[in-house]
């Protein structure tokens, strides 16, 4: 549903990202959300992302469309173990399949709709394009452009969806999902072809077959038959790796895994020649402070560990070695790179970010086998080569 009225431009690309959350407000002063308001896609102003913010309480039942679900199927493994998400099995296929979702909700439940949309007149041979190439080529235009529409409207609704998490959290409280939307319309007669996009990763799980594994409902693999002999010392990496599992933005899921291998490099006992260096540096600092500044000889005491501690460059160099972890040094140079520029809000590529994240992701991995192993530590009945 449209309203407002635009230069007859005749065809125009709508690319909508929508964020659901389940809000926690005083249902009582909120009236029904009216499913005609959320089909509802104001024309103007066109060229430049729109956001609005939709809330209501329910009844409500509303489709929002098939999402696209890629996954590895089964390969040479007959139950394969310690697989790393977007890396299948030797041998296993890549497959996709959709399934619908729906928000619900009761007349005692609130829902918030934040939206990011964006209009954009075309040229008419553009819809004829899009719909030729989009399904076989996501990398042609104008699908291509499109693609770069949505992630435009995906960045700009993040950013919405952090505001409000930082000054009105409760209409975000409990997140439903992320919904994007393509399409193009006939502005002269309103007509709207949607067009569900496939917006895809780096992040593509495996699909475990249990057959043989299951008894009267149970889990039968023996994955937590060494849990009593963890140590305190992991908890917080097991932490670590669980989020960025279930972390969705790349970005996140980096920085989020590229924490876990500093927190590791930081907790082991590794070589470090330079040790002895540091340690006259912070000696002939901690003389000069005392002699010449000494007010401030308590702070320098403090940021001791900080003086004699490697650099990050050197403990992730150090470590694979001293883990017997297959590792590209290159690669490592790359992971900081992208560290420093996330850290520092610079411009990233996206593909470069794409290959750093599932790099760091297989380094963590393989970082937390061995360390898991170091403990005596097996994933049941694993042939793992580390259980030899």
């Amino acid at each position: 549903m449209m309203h407002n009225s635009v230069p007859q431009t005749t065809v125009a690309v709508i690319v909508p990202q929508q964020g659901w959350f389940r809000a926690s407000v005083d249902v009582t002063s909120v009236s029904a959300l009216e499913p005609d308001k959320i089909n509802l896609v104001p024309l103007n102003p066109t060229g430049a992302f729109r956001p609005r913010v939709l809330v209501g309480r329910g009844p409500l039942e509303y489709e929002l469309g098939p999402e696209f679900l890629p996954s590895f199927g089964h390969g040479e493994e007959p139950y394969p173990v310690f697989q790393t998400p977007s890396v299948g099995p030797r041998g296993a296929g890549l497959y996709a399949r959709t399934a619908p979702r729906r928000i619900t909700a009761t007349s005692d439940d609130a829902i918030c709709l934040i939206e990011i949309s964006l209009v954009q007149p075309v040229h008419p041979s553009f819809q004829e394009e899009y719909e030729r190439s989009s399904d076989s080529d996501l990398s042609a235009e104008p699908a291509a452009t499109v693609g770069l529409w949505l992630n435009q409207a995906r960045t700009w609704l993040e950013r919405a969806i952090g505001l409000y998490a930082l000054y009105q959290y409760p209409l975000g409280w409990e997140p439903l999902a992320i919904h994007p939307i393509a399409g193009l319309v006939n502005i002269a007669t309103r007509v709207f072809r949607h067009k569900t996009p496939m917006l895809t990763d780096n992040f593509i799980p495996l699909k475990l077959n249990l057959t043989g594994r299951m008894r009267d409902g149970h889990l039968n693999d023996q994955g937590l038959v060494d849990l009593p002999r963890l140590g305190d010392h992991l908890h917080l990496p097991l932490v670590l790796l669980q989020r960025a599992l279930w972390q969705r933005n790349v970005q996140l899921r980096f920085v989020e895994t590229f924490g876990l291998l500093d927190y590791l490099t930081s907790q082991c006992a590794l070589a470090d020649p330079a040790r002895a260096e540091r340690e006259q540096l912070f000696v002939v600092l901690e003389a000069f402070i005392r002699r010449e500044h000494p007010d401030h000889e308590t702070r320098l005491r403090a940021l001791k560990h900080m003086i004699l501690q490697a650099p990050l460059r050197e403990r992730l160099t150090v470590y694979p070695r001293h883990r017997s972890i297959p590792h590209d040094g290159g690669m490592i140079a790359r992971m900081l790179r992208v560290r420093n520029d996330l850290a520092h809000a610079r411009p990233i590529d996206s593909q470069e970010l794409a290959e750093v994240e599932l790099a760091t992701r297989l380094l963590a991995r393989e970082a937390m086998r061995r360390e898991l192993a170091a403990q005596g530590v097996r994933f049941g009945d694993s042939t793992d080569p580390l259980d030899t």
